[in-house]
């Protein structure tokens, strides 16, 4: 009743007076839009107030819930980690959430009004402006997109998400982007990528043999190698996947792989050596080393290695060492029966290196001359000292 009394008072004055009041009735609460002015006959006295009341609760209560979802959806906005601007038709940015900024550490303010091909790696400027005619020409229909943005420092992060026309809709009007970084990913990926390249490159860097399969005898993986002997024995090559007893190799190699797998399925590292005649001889070392998932083995990685030179050479060698032990026995019975000869003639010799003068004497010579055995080795000059002056 005050807040009538002073809004009349008011009106009474001559002015327009609008205001909310609230009335409860059977402990309700309305609320009412109060619009009250003076009120003048045809020669302008003033003679009352003219009053309207308009039940405004529904629609205060709305504007009250849209101030609290538009509340709650701005501090989502600002508070995620998700990058989420808006463009116009021509790929120049309206709006970028804050999170942007905590990535990349370029200001907001410094982008606004800017294309957004100006924070992009340049590899994705092209493509940038294909996917943007889509977007205009696919109104509604969200777009996954990968791309690159730029950094305050100069480097580029990794973001995925999706494009999504909403031109068409009055209230957004704009071509909303929503992105998430994943630049750890990409990184963890392509490191990944790295070392399945290098590896690759360097199991196949090698004419040595590697595979591995699992406890089913099912090829996991091969190299190069393995590959070229696979064909050149069966005829094909061994698909990842397939059964290496049953990829065609002779009943012998089936049960002699069987076993060798067999041991190092049971946890065995051990290495073989296999030798065939066919076509000739031909030597291979072997190495088995169990695959294991935690405590589990799961299969076994295998290495073969062609060895059949050093063996060669080995049976060279030992050939070799044969023929020389042969010489020198003969050698020894030679100069024994040499010594049986100058002891039964009374024979002697010996041998002089003239660039050392040292004289080497026989066991005969050295009794001729009346010389002891162990002192065999004198100089020429003794030996001239023994000749009779004439």
């Amino acid at each position: 009743v005050s807040y009538l009394k002073k809004q009349f008072g008011k009106s009474l004055l001559g002015e327009v007076v609008e205001q909310d009041i609230n009335v409860t009735v059977l402990n309700k609460t309305r609320t009412f839009s109060n619009r009250t002015k003076p009120l003048y006959d045809k020669d302008q006295q003033l003679i009352g107030v003219f009053v309207t009341a308009v039940d405004t609760t529904e629609r205060k209560t709305a504007l009250q819930l849209l101030a609290a979802s538009e509340k709650t959806f701005r501090s989502l906005i600002e508070n995620s980690a998700e990058i989420i601007s808006l463009c116009d038709k021509e790929g120049i940015i309206t709006y970028i959430s804050p999170s942007y900024e905590k990535i990349t550490g370029i200001a907001v303010d410094d982008i606004l009004g800017k294309r957004m091909a100006n924070v992009m790696h340049p590899d994705f400027v092209k493509k940038s402006e294909t996917v943007l005619q889509l977007l205009l020409d696919n109104p509604g229909l969200p777009i996954p997109r990968t791309n690159r943005f730029l950094c305050k420092d100069g480097s580029y992060i990794w973001v995925e998400g999706t494009s999504t026309n909403f031109l068409y809709d009055k209230n957004i009007q704009a071509i909303v982007g929503n992105y998430h970084d994943v630049t750890d990913r990409k990184k963890a990926e392509e490191q990944k990528e790295f070392e399945a390249n290098n590896l690759k490159a360097l199991i196949n860097n090698t004419n040595d043999l590697m595979w591995s399969v699992d406890r089913d005898f099912k090829l996991i993986t091969s190299n190069a190698a393995f590959d070229r002997i696979a064909q050149r024995l069966i005829g094909r090559l061994i698909e990842k996947g397939e059964n290496l007893l049953k990829a065609g190799f002779t009943n012998r190699e089936i049960e002699s792989y069987k076993q060798y797998h067999e041991r190092a399925f049971a946890g065995e590292i051990f290495t073989v050596i296999e030798y065939s005649r066919i076509p000739h001889d031909f030597w291979t070392e072997i190495s088995f080393h169990p695959i294991y998932r935690q405590d589990e083995i799961i299969g076994t990685a295998c290495y073969s290695r062609n060895i059949t030179k050093s063996k060669s050479f080995e049976r060279e060698l030992e050939k070799s060492a044969i023929d020389l032990v042969q010489i020198k026995n003969k050698l020894e019975y030679n100069e024994f029966r040499l010594k049986q000869a100058q002891a039964i003639a009374h024979v002697g010799h010996w041998e002089v290196n003239f660039l050392t003068g040292i004289a080497e004497w026989s066991d005969e010579a050295c009794k001729i001359y009346g010389i002891p055995r162990d002192e065999k080795i004198k100089s020429f000059e003794l030996w001239m000292s023994l000749i009779h002056p004439d």
